[in-house]
């Protein structure tokens, strides 16, 4: 307990903790995980515990939150016995049920916000990529991107080298990659050296890139506005892997990458994901939630440091949305707006995207904390059997050597298998 309280939480302490708490056994296509610690993984059992009690009292500090999750992804539920995961799953059960409950009172106390819009969904008017005014539909980032990061999704060439071209300056065009040779290395990185892997996904990667530089002038723009009373959280980019998984929720289609990449609708449908950039305002009550949103609304014509027009409204506070419909009755409310920065990225392109801006009642942000692990337990997150794998890069990596010819020889440069094969 002291060794943990006193060091940092990180990716490193997980893999650590793994090693102690697993070992494998057998070979092959035969090899297996077991708990290599008994002792160990009792005595992990035990923080659990205590830490899912703290939650219930909603008190402990958010590195005690973090240590929590260190040693559930370290699969601590999975080597106790099923008798002590049992009591463990019914208390975390006992933690939600105690901090719903807490959510159902605060949602009593804030009954102007569900009032606060018409419906829990309204839509704003907004001018689309194609020059149409729309106010129902939903919201899509090619409304927003500049077009040679989507265009060319839309209708790739037939021709395989004009379709490598189209791709290469697009990724280009973010600063991402600036010759055949770090295009190449950049596929190979990212695992998008086959055409479905590729076109596939394309459209999260760039996304992702071009996000970094948005995100950097969105957050100047919000800490201004809304940085001096220290209410305002600049939430970290959505990572690639979460953007996959998020939209394959809704669209499963997107699961098989080759079927994505010959579909021109499938290859843009990531470009829904309007939270790429995001951040969070916590306000105490349902006043200042109210006075921050219209704050919000109102940053819509161009400053020195930028515009957000809000074209969206999502508001689970509404008297509309019952608790059984929301995850743990959680509740806030969502603003999506077109955000534009005065100045260029640095390559040249327009800083234009979707963002969202959640704010959040510091009742509801303080049970969110303690609730998320407890959820997550609660869904089987931490009780997925373990697996093991081994990979092998030429077996793997699922690199397409003849397209990789391709990138070397129609951009320009001689194709070497080796090189192109090497790990970066």
């Amino acid at each position: 307990q002291d060794a943990f309280e006193q060091g940092p939480v990180d990716r490193r302490c997980v893999a650590s903790l793994h090693l102690a708490l697993w070992e494998v056994v057998g070979e092959g296509k035969e090899a297996q995980l077991r708990p290599r610690d008994a002792v160990l993984a009792k005595q992990l059992a035990g923080l659990v515990d205590g830490r899912l009690r703290e939650s219930r009292r909603m008190t402990g500090s958010s590195h005690g939150q973090r240590l929590l999750a260190l040693w559930l992804e370290a699969g601590t539920l999975l080597a106790i016995d099923q008798s002590r995961r049992a009591e463990i799953e019914q208390l975390t059960k006992e933690v939600l049920k105690d901090l719903q409950a807490v959510l159902v009172l605060r949602q009593r106390e804030m009954g102007q916000l569900s009032s606060l819009t018409q419906e829990p969904n309204e839509f704003y008017p907004r001018l689309d990529r194609n020059g149409q005014r729309q106010h129902i539909l939903p919201l899509d980032q090619r409304d927003a991107l500049p077009q040679i990061l989507w265009r060319w999704l839309e209708d790739l060439p037939e021709d395989a080298n004009q379709r490598l071209w189209t791709a290469f300056e697009a990724f280009s065009a973010t600063g991402a990659v600036r010759t055949a040779e770090s295009f190449r290395d950049f596929l190979i990185l990212h695992d998008l050296a086959t055409d479905s892997r590729l076109f596939g996904t394309a459209s999260v990667h760039l996304m992702s890139i071009y996000a970094e530089e948005v995100d950097a002038r969105f957050g100047l723009f919000m800490t201004h506005h809304f940085g001096a009373d220290k209410q305002l959280r600049l939430a970290p980019i959505k990572k690639v892997s979460r953007m996959l998984s998020k939209v394959a929720a809704d669209y499963p289609a997107l699961l098989n990458k080759a079927m994505t990449a010959g579909d021109a609708r499938l290859r843009c449908r990531y470009f829904e994901l309007c939270d790429v950039v995001r951040c969070s305002i916590q306000a105490n009550g349902a006043d200042e939630m109210i006075s921050v949103v219209k704050q919000v609304m109102a940053l819509g014509s161009m400053s020195e440091l930028g515009m957000l027009e809000v074209w969206r409204t999502k508001n689970t506070h509404h008297q509309k949305v019952l608790a059984k419909d929301l995850v743990g009755g959680y509740r806030d409310i969502k603003l999506l707006g077109h955000f534009v920065a005065p100045l260029l990225s640095a390559a040249g392109l327009p800083l234009s995207m979707i963002v969202e801006v959640q704010v959040i009642d510091t009742v509801f942000l303080k049970v969110k904390t303690y609730m998320h692990r407890a959820y997550a337990i609660d869904r089987g997150d931490y009780t997925r059997e373990p697996e093991v794998r081994r990979y092998s890069w030429s077996e793997d990596a699922g690199t397409d050597s003849h397209m990789l010819r391709n990138i070397t020889e129609n951009l320009g440069m001689s194709y070497s298998p080796t090189a192109c094969m090497k790990q970066p």
